[in-house]
C-alpha cells in the first residue's frame, strides 16, 4: 500500500535504519535540467525506477522555494500525471505544459522541477521484528523557460565580465562576475588563475545579475595577466570549460 504523507519540508524526510547499505533514490530523472522552449506546447521529462521494488511518486514545479510542497508550490506549469506509480526497472513520462502567458519574453525564467518518491510499506515478513525506518526522497532540478526566438545560450558564458572587487565588511577581496546576457549561467567551478590557481566556488548567475565569489583570506592580489577559469553546465548537463581575462 502506498501513501503520500503531508511533509512541510521535502528534502530527506526519514533516514534508513540501523544497519544495511547506504540508501539512495530509486527514481532517476533523465538529465540534470529541463529546458522549456517557448515555441513548444509542452515538454516531457523522463524518469526511471532503477530499484527492484515499485515506488509511488509525486511531481510538481516551484518558483524557487525549496521548502515548498506540491500543495503549496507556485508555478505557471501544469504537470500530468502529478502522482504515479513506477514499477521496478520501468520508466515514466511527466508532461509539462505552460499555462501562464505573462512570463518575460526578453530573458529566461527559472523554476524548479520536483519529484518526491516513496517506497512501499514493507510487509510483516520483511520487517521480521527488526527496527526499520523508511526513506522518502526528493529530487529537485532546474527548469528554464526559454522564450521563443531567444537565441545565444551557448555564447552567453563568453559575455560574463569579471573583475576584482572589495568583498566589504573587512572580508578582503572577491572575484565579481556580471552576466549581461539573457540566460542563466550555471557553474560547476569558478577559479582565479594567476601565479597560482585559486578555486572560489560554484553557483549561478541569473540574467543581468552581479555576484561576488570571495577569495580565501590572505590571498595575494592577482597579477595583471590573471585569468578566470570556469566550467559552465550546458543544456545537456555537460561541463564546458571557459577562460576569460580578469578585468580591472
Amino acid at each position: 500500500m502506498f501513501r503520500i504523507p503531508s511533509l512541510p519540508r521535502l528534502l530527506l524526510v526519514l533516514a534508513v535504519i540501523l544497519s544495511g547499505p547506504a540508501a539512495e533514490a530509486a527514481l532517476v530523472i533523465t538529465g540534470t535540467r529541463v529546458i522549456y522552449p517557448g515555441e513548444q506546447q509542452e515538454v516531457t521529462v523522463q524518469l526511471k525506477n532503477n530499484s527492484q521494488t515499485p515506488v509511488l511518486a509525486q511531481a510538481w514545479v516551484d518558483d524557487g522555494d525549496e521548502n515548498s510542497s506540491a500543495a503549496k508550490a507556485k508555478s505557471p506549469f501544469l504537470l500530468a500525471p502529478p502522482v504515479f506509480r513506477v514499477n521496478p526497472q520501468k520508466g515514466q513520462s511527466v508532461r509539462l505544459r505552460l499555462l501562464a502567458k505573462d512570463l518575460p519574453q526578453d530573458r529566461e525564467s527559472l523554476y524548479w522541477f520536483n519529484v518526491l518518491e516513496l517506497p512501499p510499506k514493507p510487509d510483516s515478513a520483511e520487517v521480521d521484528g527488526r527496527n526499520m525506518l523508511q526513506l522518502a526522497f526528493r529530487t529537485r532540478i532546474k527548469l528554464f523557460y526559454r522564450p521563443a526566438g531567444l537565441r545565444g545560450a551557448d555564447e552567453a558564458p563568453q559575455q560574463i565580465r569579471w573583475r576584482l572587487a572589495d568583498a566589504g565588511d573587512g572580508k578582503g577581496q572577491a572575484l565579481e562576475g556580471h552576466n549581461p546576457s539573457k540566460f542563466h549561467i550555471s557553474f560547476s567551478e569558478v577559479a582565479l588563475a594567476g601565479q597560482s590557481r585559486t578555486a572560489v566556488g560554484s553557483g549561478m548567475l541569473a540574467p543581468g545579475e552581479t555576484r561576488q565569489f570571495p577569495l580565501p583570506a590572505g590571498a595575494p592580489r592577482p597579477p595583471a595577466d590573471a585569468k578566470v577559469e570556469f566550467s559552465v553546465i550546458n543544456d545537456f548537463g555537460g561541463a564546458v570549460p571557459v577562460i576569460l581575462p580578469l578585468g580591472r
